[in-house]
């Protein structure tokens, strides 16, 4: 099988990608992989999965997925979940190590495996930015707003500072998150987001924050509709959409609607 993308490393700036997942994932995260590929982005440098060490991936998940890429660089992390301080001590833990294996000017995409590519322009953006963190804004939680975790950007020089930070932040974004706003609603949450906490340290320590229009034109973030990036996997229905990314020659009618939005 041919590859379709190469992990090395030279002359202009690169964007590295990490994505945090399991075995239960696989799918998705194998659909985003093969959508990542398909942009054949110069701008691409390395490719991290770092895989939950009690649910990882087969050996004929593993062997899928270095058909992709076979120099995919995979490791093992610890279990965390959804809205923990673990969780956020081990995404920065990882971005860190990340960081030192990287040039300082190059950026670290945070992309979850739910995330499907249609474009790099949002790469190219980021890299000229010279911004330290950019990304989606969240506005579930108004008038509190942070980066979207489904794919964010971070400066590689600017990582180690975020590894500094007062224990206190987990209580702050837990009073933002859960504001009169959210109370008017009769909503609440039960934790502390890791993308809003890592925005909130990001936020302590540095202006050059940027909110960014991505959504939609460079990445479909699924989400809560995850069935559909697997319908769009088995279905082969056929739409163009733009005519620019090969991928999306197959493509089912349910996502029109998120991809012109």
């Amino acid at each position: 099988m041919k590859r379709l993308f190469s992990n090395k490393v030279s002359g202009s700036d690169k964007m590295h990608v990490v994505y945090f997942s399991c075995r239960k994932h696989f799918d998705y995260l194998f659909l985003s992989l093969k959508s990542l590929a398909a942009l054949r982005s110069a701008s691409l440098g390395n490719v991290y999965l770092y895989i939950d060490k009690e649910d990882f991936l087969t050996e004929m998940q593993m062997r899928s997925l270095k058909k992709l890429r076979s120099d995919l660089i995979v490791r093992k992390r610890e279990k965390f979940s959804w809205a923990g301080e673990q969780t956020v001590r081990v995404e920065l833990q990882v971005f860190k190590d990340i960081s030192e294996e990287i040039d300082p000017e190059h950026y670290v995409a945070k992309v979850d495996s739910d995330v499907l590519f249609i474009s790099d322009d949002v790469f190219a953006s980021v890299l000229k930015s010279g911004d330290n963190l950019l990304g989606h804004k969240e506005t579930w939680c108004a008038p509190f707003f942070f980066t979207q975790g489904g794919c964010y950007f971070l400066k590689s020089s600017f990582i180690p500072q975020l590894s500094d930070f007062n224990k206190d932040i987990f209580a702050e974004v837990f009073d933002k998150v859960n504001n009169e706003t959210m109370k008017a609603k009769n909503r609440s949450v039960p934790g502390c987001p890791e993308d809003a906490v890592i925005y909130s340290i990001a936020r302590s320590k540095t202006d050059k924050i940027s909110f960014i229009d991505f959504y939609g034109s460079s990445v479909v973030h699924f989400n809560e509709r995850k069935h559909e990036m697997l319908d769009f996997y088995k279905s082969e229905k056929m739409f163009v959409y733009g005519a620019k990314h090969p991928f999306l020659k197959i493509l089912p009618a349910s996502l029109r609607s998120m991809l012109r939005a």
